[in-house]
């Protein structure tokens, strides 16, 4: 009975980590850690068993700790960043659009029809 309240209080430390993080790139930096600590661990140990396939076990953390990141930012942030885009009069890019060159077409005469004659705020490059 102590080994489950042990983690459970294990678990509600790294909920804490989390969330007492201060800004989001932190709180999505310390979400996906425990996979870059797994990660090392395991190329450790695949290291000392079959050494020439250390970089193959690498590049698939790495590529595990990316989608962790990348799932965790598109859950939890994508909706605001795209209502700040919407502020911004910048149309959100959508993943399912075959043509990107056509979006930022259109999206470049948005703004140009929008900030013709108008300057820039000082630090704002249009992006």
């Amino acid at each position: 009975m102590l080994h489950k309240e042990f983690f459970g209080y294990v678990f509600l430390g790294f909920i804490a980590w989390v969330f007492l993080a201060a800004s989001p790139q932190q709180r999505i930096e310390h979400l996906c850690r425990p996979v870059g600590w797994i990660g090392n661990g395991t190329v450790s140990m695949s290291t000392l068993v079959v050494p020439n396939q250390q970089e193959r076990v690498q590049g698939w953390f790495d590529k595990v700790e990316y989608s962790c990141r990348y799932v965790t930012w598109r859950l939890v942030y994508q909706e605001d960043y795209n209502k700040w885009l919407a502020t911004q009069n910048v149309a959100p890019a959508k993943a399912d659009e075959g043509d990107t060159e056509k979006t930022s077409e259109k999206t470049s005469e948005k703004t140009s029809e929008k900030t013709e004659g108008a300057v820039a705020p000082a630090g704002e490059t249009g992006k």
